[in-house]
């Protein structure tokens, strides 16, 4: 693995770190009370997105000799319906900044399980991507039928989304399963690319007038990491 991925990669740990601390304080200063558990599970979907330094991360947490066995398995649900992005989040910002309409995206959450469920539980849960981190809900999902988030705490997903795919400005972006099997296919690197967008560069930040102060100490600690 070349010096400066394994920089990106340790920035991107950072950057978990981060947001976990972040989620942390707001829950303590707040009324907003996370409900999200082990066994909770009604968020992870088929639909999660990932840009391909954090498949990296994930391929970094799976044994060498796991990882065959791995990509024959993905391989297998490689038909599954699942949400396919046809923009990431930060062209969403540079749409919105220049007043251009943003593409209709389909999805569904009843198209599936994500691959690295097991027994309700995440098997992939320390390296898991920053999409799923940011599902969190002061309510039982499953129960509610949708989550309910803290408005500061979708705008910092925003921002932290944001910053994850500017870290990988340039390489692919795309659903989790078409991510990693293209991560783990070492025959052909353009199988499947086809579902696959380009992460893109941070110009534009997605943050609400009314967070605008409280996000200024949020930024300071981004920007700090290196």
């Amino acid at each position: 693995m070349a010096d400066d991925t394994k920089q990106r990669l340790s920035i991107i740990r950072q950057i978990f770190d981060l947001h976990a601390s972040i989620i942390s304080e707001t829950e303590s200063i707040s009324e907003f009370n996370l409900a999200c558990k082990a066994g909770c599970s009604a968020c992870c979907t088929a639909n999660v997105t990932m840009t391909w330094l954090e498949g990296e991360l994930i391929l970094d947490h799976i044994p060498a000799d796991s990882q065959a066995r791995l990509h024959k398995d993905l391989k297998k649900i490689e038909t599954q319906k699942r949400f396919i992005p046809k923009t990431t989040s930060n062209h969403i910002a540079e749409l919105c900044a220049a007043d251009e309409e943003i593409p209709d995206e389909e999805i569904d959450p009843v198209w599936g399980v994500c691959p690295f469920l097991s027994d309700d539980l995440c098997s992939i849960y320390e390296s898991r991507p920053m999409g799923c981190r940011c599902m969190v809900s002061s309510k039982d999902c499953s129960i509610s039928g949708a989550a309910q988030t803290d408005p500061f705490i979708l705008t910092v997903n925003n921002v932290f989304l944001q910053y994850i795919e500017h870290i990988s400005a340039t390489k692919p972006f795309g659903n989790l399963l078409d991510v990693m099997l293209n991560i783990l296919n070492t025959t052909d690197e353009t199988a499947g690319s086809s579902n696959l967008v380009t992460s893109r560069p941070l110009r534009i930040l997605m943050i609400e007038p009314a967070h605008r102060k409280k996000m200024e100490s949020v930024l300071s600690r981004l920007n700090a990491i290196g």
